[in-house]
């Protein structure tokens, strides 16, 4: 049983973390319901939640003799180091963050 006084907040970060069985132990436990109530419960939460927006997502864009080169990383640390590598032999070098990832992977589950 959660020994918080309202578990929401830890529901709503596993939910961004896309743990969702996190999610229903933690609404289960922490409001002392059963596990049909605590899915409909954490189904209804993700039905009503708007997109989560993933900012951490770095793209490196690189211009090489023979066009452009794109690399994904999840920290930033490690896109810089990258980039840093990069620079002595690439033309250009650059670092995105990505905003809207989590929008457009959300409407494309919605029409499969």
């Amino acid at each position: 049983m959660s020994t918080r006084a309202n578990p929401m907040q830890a529901i709503l970060q596993f939910l961004r973390e896309g743990r969702e069985l996190d999610a229903l132990e933690e609404f289960s436990s922490g409001f002392q319901t059963d596990e049909k109530t605590a899915k409909a419960a954490i189904e209804a939460i993700v039905d009503a939640s708007p997109p989560v927006y993933v900012s951490d997502e770095y793209l490196l864009i690189s211009r090489t003799e023979e066009g452009y080169e794109v690399s994904s990383f999840l920290s930033k640390d490690e896109a810089r180091d990258k980039a840093d590598d990069l620079l002595s032999s690439r033309k250009e070098v650059v670092i995105a963050v990505t905003i809207a990832r989590s929008m457009s992977n959300r409407f494309m589950l919605d029409f499969q």
